[in-house]
């Protein structure tokens, strides 16, 4: 009778070992597949966030208005053929709206009083000597729009000619460029308040020009000029909405 009993026993202990080892089997294989898919959700997760991340910041930044900035190879008709900055060459095509620009000459006296202008040149003392001055359209006058990009050149001394570590090789000096409202014109000198608040007497240099923004036609761009042109871009063509004809720099 015992021997039954120890028999029953042990049959029952080995029972309950083997359910055992198999609840913990399957308890073991569930762990493995919570964590490999906890490790995977994570990835995903991780991986869709960081995408959702940088979608976002590209949605933050302002957009820019295509453009090509370059010299022209060619016209034909509307269409001008560009050799951007970049070496690329590109198509402008010119539509019966697309607004075009020059800069045209004139005489330091035509500048009048109140006019907002920049100027490119060398400085000395409270004298302006300048090489290029531009009279900024209308809309500039009160400092904003172009006359803000300048803002700065005038409190630190030099421009972007000066900031070129290439030029301070030269004899010659860095070239400063201002921003400021002409207050008077007295014997072919300009009296000028700049952005910084500083008063600078404005002559023109012997090779000097002055330049005023003007209507043009598509027969003022030829060959050679520079041009800057904004609009709708496809590939390597851009259908322009604006067209400006930019001066050539200045000379030091």
């Amino acid at each position: 009778m015992k021997r039954v009993l120890t028999m029953i026993v042990l049959v029952s202990g080995l029972v309950l070992a083997l359910a055992a080892c198999g609840v913990g089997g399957q308890s073991s294989s569930a762990d493995s597949s919570g964590t490999n898919g906890g490790s995977a959700a994570t990835d995903t997760s991780g991986s869709t966030t960081g995408s959702g991340g940088s979608a976002g910041t590209a949605t933050t930044r302002s957009p820019r208005t295509p453009g090509v900035i370059g010299v022209v190879q060619s016209v034909n008709g509307s269409t001008i053929t560009v050799q951007s900055r970049s070496q690329q060459t590109m198509t402008v095509n010119l539509t019966s709206s697309t607004q075009i620009s020059k800069q045209a000459s004139i005489q330091l006296s035509a500048i009048p009083s109140g006019a907002s202008i920049t100027a490119t040149g060398a400085q000395n003392g409270t004298i302006f000597t300048a090489t290029q001055i531009r009279v900024l359209p209308g809309n500039a006058q009160n400092g904003q729009n172009g006359g803000q990009g300048f803002a700065g050149a005038p409190q630190r001394g030099q421009g972007n000619g000066g900031q070129n570590p290439a030029r301070t090789t030269t004899a010659r000096p860095p070239a400063t460029r201002i921003f400021g409202t002409v207050q008077q014109i007295s014997n072919n000198t300009l009296t000028v308040q700049t952005a910084a608040g500083a008063t600078l007497q404005v002559q023109l240099a012997a090779n000097g020009q002055v330049l005023q923004q003007a209507s043009a036609t598509a027969a003022d761009i030829t060959n050679g000029e520079r041009i800057s042109a904004l609009g709708t871009m496809s590939g390597t063509t851009l259908t322009a909405t604006r067209v400006d004809i930019v001066p050539a720099a200045p000379q030091q």
